[in-house]
């Protein structure tokens, strides 16, 4: 400012930036003039009820203020800002510690009450925890000895509730104490339509830290009127007690179910038959002390949890469809019940998904646990598994040729099954009873086995030792294959023909030559799998004979169904032969078949044989072939 020109040069003098501001940065910008920007240094606000004074905002801030609490209930604590704490009298309630006074104020910074023997009453109620003399008019205060009910709560559920079958136990505590005490009586309240007073003990036999242990004579017990009046001492050879300590416990059992115990009370008035009187050292209920209400008789909860399943896969796949409603909970008392579940699988698979209503179950072993918690902390838990089999479930309708005999009738059922052309099928055998119960003879409906899991759409089924393959259509119907076997194929149906007893796949000369060959022998009519052939008893009545004989009779010339696929499947090694040489026998093992030969011709035909063949009468038999010629 003052700029002067000197030399040829313009000079000036500085400028004066500074605002008298501790919190703000002086500065001079040569465009604009002065800047004074804020800061946060420490300074001073003027007060000494601040401890930490920082600049903010370009203003000093303090903060930090004084603790001026001096602990005294009769003084008012503030700070001046010039002298720092202060504490001046004041006129609050107090409490001066004495129990035998009352309307306790501040006075002079002294709290100080009104001694409450002074007060006229008519009742304990005037006298402000203190007794009133009726015979005078005036409250009495004695330091007597506090005594309380307290409740022990069950080790099975939750504070303040105790299970159906159980008992309570009821202690009489005496609190802490400005004089010795060395005995106590009381007389206990209770509801005796809910409770039966079964017991009463000194506290030393529950706890050995109490000194009470003398029984001033028998406990009196009313459970009509619901009392229980009991005096207690202190053994001569132990000391008496400021307190606290155990002076007696009563034991009771429950006679409700899901019932609410009001609070049980010490009576204050002076019991029937006071044996002990303060204040000599001796504890007396003067004002009533009570329980807190419980819960009693409570129930737990019952679990509504699904029964385990152990089912084979759906068909196709190698999972399984298994569903339930959720799970839920009753009994109890009422009020709300928590259910929690959880769930595992052998092998580590995550379904924790399907635990509230199932879903699709993967192979293995699922196991669901659940536990329900009423608010008394009574639980019950179940729990459950879904075990998948990796493998499906084939249910059959089969149905043999008639005649058969009465049943049960045991045959082994050769199975096919068929995903697709190229592949080959997947074969079993299985041991099946025909002519059960609310079965027709020859029939077994609903009969279901174990397959290996696949997607298939067709299958075979024949009895190798009996019959002729026959196929079949599959359906999958709730998650499983289903096939039928019945049905005359000359009227569109699928049973199984029999007649073929050595397996070769078709009926002819040989079967009926077998069948011979055994006529009037017994036989077991069953033939499970695993029975070796032949097995000529085809209509299952224990006895070869001519009914058996007629299987062929009436099915000679024909042979097995094609499989599934065109062209698949084991077909028939040869045509039906109509008539056999000896030799022909020979080379298949069969010699002793010879017999057969009723004209003794050296061959074997249907003519040996009784059979009517199933032949056009301009159809020729070529006897070296065994085939027809037309």
């Amino acid at each position: 400012m003052d700029d002067v020109c000197t030399d040829g040069v313009c000079m000036g003098s500085p400028r004066d930036c500074d605002d008298g501001n501790l919190c703000t940065d002086d500065a001079c910008d040569p465009k604009i003039g002065c800047v004074h920007t804020n800061n946060t240094l420490p300074c001073d606000d003027g007060s000494v009820c601040t401890q930490t004074d920082v600049c903010t905002d370009g203003m000093c801030v303090g903060s930090n203020p004084l603790d001026c609490d001096d602990g005294d209930v009769c003084t008012d604590d503030v700070c001046d800002p010039e002298l720092g704490c202060q504490h001046p009298f004041n006129t609050a309630p107090c409490d001066d510690g004495d129990a035998c006074t009352a309307m306790d104020t501040c006075d002079g910074g002294v709290c100080m009450g009104t001694d409450v023997e002074t007060l006229p009453c008519t009742s304990d109620e005037d006298c402000f925890g203190a007794v009133c003399n009726s015979k005078t008019g005036f409250c009495v205060c004695d330091e007597i000895p506090e005594l309380c009910v307290e409740l022990v709560p069950d080790a099975d559920a939750a504070p303040g509730c105790y299970p159906e079958g159980s008992t309570i136990q009821v202690n009489i505590v005496l609190k802490p104490s400005i004089q010795l005490v060395q005995g106590a009586q009381f007389l206990l309240s209770y509801d005796p339509n809910i409770l039966t007073a079964l017991s009463v003990s000194p506290g030393s036999l529950k706890d050995p830290m109490s000194p009470f242990d003398l029984p001033l004579g028998s406990p009196f017990i009313d459970d009509v009127a619901g009392r229980v009046f009991y005096a207690v001492g202190v053994s001569p050879d132990r000391n008496p007690t400021l307190g606290p300590a155990l002076i007696a416990s009563v034991r009771f059992a429950i006679d409700a179910t899901c019932a609410t115990l009001d609070e049980m009370c010490l009576i204050s008035e002076n019991p029937m038959n006071t044996i002990l009187v303060s204040p000599t050292g001796q504890a007396v209920p003067y004002l009533p002390c009570c329980s807190a209400p419980a819960q009693v008789g409570v129930q737990p909860p019952v679990l509504s949890c699904p029964d385990s399943v152990s089912t084979n896969a759906d068909a196709g796949g190698v999972t399984a469809l298994v569903t339930w409603n959720p799970v839920t909970a009753s009994g109890g008392c009422g009020g709300p019940i928590d259910i929690r579940c959880t769930a595992s699988h052998d092998l580590g698979v995550n379904i924790d998904h399907l635990i509230e209503t199932g879903g699709r179950f993967p192979s293995g072993t699922s196991t669901i646990t659940c536990t329900a918690e009423d608010a008394c902390g009574l639980t019950d838990t179940c729990e459950w598994s879904v075990t998948v089999r990796p493998a499906n479930t084939l249910e059959l309708d089969l149905e043999i040729s008639p005649p058969v005999a009465d049943g049960p009738l045991v045959r082994c059922i050769a199975l096919e099954l068929y995903e697709n052309c190229i592949s080959p099928p997947m074969e079993s055998e299985e041991t099946i009873t025909f002519g059960l119960p609310f079965n027709l003879p020859g029939r077994a409906k609903h009969v279901r086995v174990k397959i290996p899991p696949g997607k298939y759409t067709c299958i075979t089924a024949r009895d190798p030792l009996h019959t002729l393959r026959a196929s079949a259509s599959l359906q999958v119907v709730d998650g499983i294959y289903r096939a039928v076997f019945q049905g005359d194929p000359s009227l569109g149906g699928n049973w199984l023909v029999g007649g073929n007893v050595n397996g070769d796949r078709v009926i002819d000369v040989i079967d009926g030559a077998l069948i011979s060959s055994q006529d009037g022998m017994n036989v077991d009519p069953d033939s499970p799998c695993g029975t070796i052939g032949p097995h000529v008893d085809i209509n299952g009545d224990g006895l070869v004979d001519a009914v058996d004989r007629s299987f062929v009779d009436r099915n000679l010339g024909l042979a097995d169904k094609g499989a599934c696929c065109p062209g698949g499947g084991a077909m028939p090694a040869t045509a039906p032969k109509m008539e056999i040489t000896f030799e022909e026998l020979d080379a298949m093992g069969l010699g002793d078949l010879r017999s057969a030969d009723r004209n003794g011709d050296g061959i074997i035909s249907v003519e040996d044989l009784g059979l009517a063949p199933r032949l056009p009468r301009r159809d020729k038999l070529d006897r070296k072939s065994g085939r027809i010629r037309r």
